[in-house]
């Protein structure tokens, strides 16, 4: 366990003067959350309001504040942005939320990569939640998949069934009993030898619904062995070739409308000849 004391020099906020010193946001809050700061030798539980005159003393395992291979893309005092790697939930012990202290707000499967919003209090939760069912905030993904492809941006429309004793959803042409309508639009990239790079943009948003699509098109995505086949080839991937590549936030309602109109970008770890380095 790490001990380090901060003299304070002027009126300030305990998480701003724990961020100041280093400490991530994420990090700051769970220590104060835990009790493991201490001002002027008393334990607070909040974020408190210091004095100049004041000394804050922390205890940290610093190994705890390095989350391997967690990107930060954004943060602030009410979201965080993650560049999210493979093998790791968003919810659940060890997940995301868990290791930022944040709150979900939509998901990407275990072994999907990129970029997911978290929220850092309720109200922010409860406005990015809002935002995405109305369509405020969208996700733009991008996916190697086996053969090549001609998708020209339009919208692809089918019916989704989930199968909760495999894990696992169905997709048909035709609407079937418990099904729901998904849709998807898709884009190509880029061809290659043998397989192709697609853009994808959720008009819905179902549990696989992009895996599973692109599958039922004869366009399994690289990589996916359970809705496509896991080929003994040049790729040797051995989880789904797709990432979340961008987040684009429309009109916004207070208190985060600074993020009105701006976007958050990351780059797909993924080409046709050099797959994820997992």
């Amino acid at each position: 366990m790490e001990k380090t004391e901060i003299k304070i020099d002027k009126e300030e906020k305990l998480l701003k003067a724990l961020t100041g010193i280093g400490f991530p946001f994420s990090q700051a809050m769970r220590l104060i959350k835990n009790k493991d700061v201490l001002v002027d030798n008393k334990r607070v539980k909040e974020n408190v309001l210091l004095k100049s005159g004041n000394t804050v003393t922390v205890f940290y395992d610093k190994a705890s504040l390095k989350e391997k291979n967690i990107k930060i893309v954004y943060e602030d005092d009410n979201v965080i942005i993650v560049d999210k790697p493979v093998n790791i939930e968003i919810e659940g012990q060890g997940g995301l939320c868990e290791k930022l202290n944040a709150l979900p707000v939509h998901r990407l499967d275990r072994n999907t990569v990129g970029l997911v919003i978290l929220a850092k209090n309720e109200k922010s939760q409860q406005i990015l939640l809002a935002s995405f069912k109305e369509r405020k905030l969208e996700k733009i993904y991008q996916a190697l998949v086996y053969g090549k492809t001609d998708f020209d941006g339009k919208v692809y429309s089918a019916f989704l069934k989930k199968d909760e004793k495999n894990a696992r959803v169905l997709i048909t042409d035709k609407k079937i009993p418990g099904s729901q309508e998904i849709k998807n639009a898709f884009k190509t990239i880029e061809n290659y030898i043998d397989s192709s790079l697609v853009e994808i943009r959720l008009i819905t948003g179902k549990t696989h619904q992009i895996r599973a699509h692109l599958a039922h098109l004869n366009h399994a995505i690289v990589g996916d062995g359970k809705y496509g086949k896991l080929q003994k080839d040049k790729f040797k991937l051995r989880y789904q070739a797709l990432a979340c590549v961008k987040l684009a936030f429309g009109t916004i309602d207070k208190p985060l409308e600074y993020l009105s109109n701006q976007s958050f970008t990351t780059v797909a770890p993924f080409k046709p000849q050099s797959i994820f380095d997992f």
